[in-house]
């Protein structure tokens, strides 16, 4: 008797010619400086379907404060410091626990900070006034850092959408559609 495993993929409608054919979760250094030098973002996106970048320098500074932030908040004690920020579960049979906000921990699995942020969060009093989140590093608020990281990498990737959506000549309002 023999054994065949089949890799399933993901399939909706027409596949990509690229889908398959490029392993991108490992990079080889060489492959990563050969498409920073020589593809542009927009070339990679529609012949590979991701893109290298070089992070711009306003988000290498929020990503260090948020990396800071995470590494003191998980390195603090559970008992006194995370647990004031744990949310508990509201309607088990409806709910997962990945729709709350806060601090969660699966025993000898997994730990983690989730934040959402919805609504109208337009000022930084706002947010602070409306999510609970721990403070950390120097005057560093976990929550905030976070939110900050996230626009500008949403600003980022909806102008890198947009642009391949002009050189496709495909009408831009598609990326909002896209990336909601």
């Amino acid at each position: 008797m023999s054994t065949t495993t089949t890799k399933k993929t993901f399939q909706l409608g027409a596949q990509p010619h690229w889908a398959g054919q490029e392993e991108n979760a490992n990079l080889s250094t060489d492959l990563i400086k050969s498409l920073l030098n020589s593809e542009s973002a927009n070339e990679q996106l529609i012949e590979r379907g991701y893109c290298l970048i070089e992070v711009p320098k306003t988000l290498e500074g929020y990503y260090s404060q948020f990396h800071e932030c995470c590494e003191t908040f998980f390195k603090s004690n559970k008992e006194k410091e995370k647990i004031k920020y744990a949310q508990l579960q509201f309607d088990p049979d409806t709910n997962s626990p990945n729709q709350c906000h806060g601090y969660s921990a699966v025993d000898t699995l997994k730990e983690q900070f989730m934040m959402r942020c919805m609504g109208d969060m337009t000022s930084e009093t706002t947010y602070l006034t409306t999510l609970k989140t721990p403070s950390c590093g120097k005057d560093h608020d976990f929550g905030l850092v976070g939110m900050k990281l996230y626009e500008h990498m949403d600003m980022l990737c909806r102008k890198l959408a947009t642009d391949v959506m002009k050189q496709l000549k495909k009408p831009v309002e598609c990326v909002g559609e896209i990336l909601g």
